[in-house]
């Protein structure tokens, strides 16, 4: 027997009789992927919508739709291209109210835009293009500004009567100082709904003539029960500037407001 042999037999036997070593397994299992993050709007593109709406304005992500074009539902492409031009020259731009809107000037005079300046209110400011609204308070002493602020004000006894200050014979003053309030304060012998609809046409229609008519009540107060049908008659049909709301009342309804006072 050859030294090799003599050794394995003194180790515990021949080769054959020996466990062959463990042989490894492979896993055949696949190794995990990480899905790559979405890219943020001005990753996508640092000069578009999209981007210029998530640097300067807190509004929630959720509203946009994470690429470079802002969505349709919150910008018409109109007011999106105003928005991405104006940030692309000047960033962010100049503050409004303590928020920054690239080309907030120009978005202002666009009404398709409305929709996305309203989105201001979620963080509480309301009215940004106040911010370019010049105040129209040539020959007004009081009264709005159309701005949002106020020309001025008025002393105590005095209410502020289409830009001036003025006692007011009637109840109502003020920020009171309507067509509204006047007919329902004032007895008629037309209905409150008609009379109601007669300022509404005014109102919205012919407010050079809302304004004679008020004048009358601000200087008289009501009528006199039975001396005129309703208040500010004769200012209506005495005023130029309310021929063509008499004469649109009257096709639209048939009836004559100033009948019987060229008469009298």
């Amino acid at each position: 027997m050859s030294c090799l042999a003599t050794i394995l037999v003194a180790c515990g036997g021949s080769t054959a009789d020996r466990d062959p070593l463990p042989t490894p397994t492979l896993s055949m299992a696949p190794s995990p992927t990480s899905t790559p993050a979405p890219l943020s709007a001005c990753e996508a593109d640092p000069a578009g919508c999209g981007c210029a709406v998530e640097s300067c304005l807190p509004i929630p992500t959720q509203l946009l739709d994470g690429q470079a074009s802002c969505p349709a539902s919150l910008l018409p492409s109109t007011c999106a291209d105003v928005l991405a031009d104006s940030f692309a020259r000047e960033g962010c731009g100049e503050t409004c109210k303590g928020l920054a809107v690239p080309g907030l000037e120009a978005l202002c005079e666009m009404p398709e835009c409305d929709r996305f300046l309203d989105l201001s209110s979620i963080v509480g400011v309301s009215d940004l293009c106040q911010c370019y609204c010049e105040p129209q308070c040539a020959g007004r002493t009081c009264g709005d500004d159309g701005c949002g602020g106020v020309c001025g004000g008025c002393a105590g006894n005095e209410s502020c009567v289409f830009g001036e200050c003025a006692p007011v014979a009637g109840e109502c003053r003020d920020s009171d100082f309507t067509c509204y309030c006047a007919m329902v304060e004032c007895e008629s012998e037309i209905s409150r709904g008609e009379g109601l609809r007669i300022c509404s046409e005014l109102r919205f229609g012919y407010p050079d003539c809302e304004e004679a008519f008020m004048r009358s009540y601000a200087e008289q107060g009501c009528p006199d029960p039975g001396a005129e049908p309703f208040l500010g008659r004769d200012k209506l049909c005495d005023a130029a500037v309310c021929a063509d709301f008499l004469a649109d009342w009257q096709d639209r309804t048939g009836v004559d407001l100033c009948a019987g006072l060229s008469a009298e």
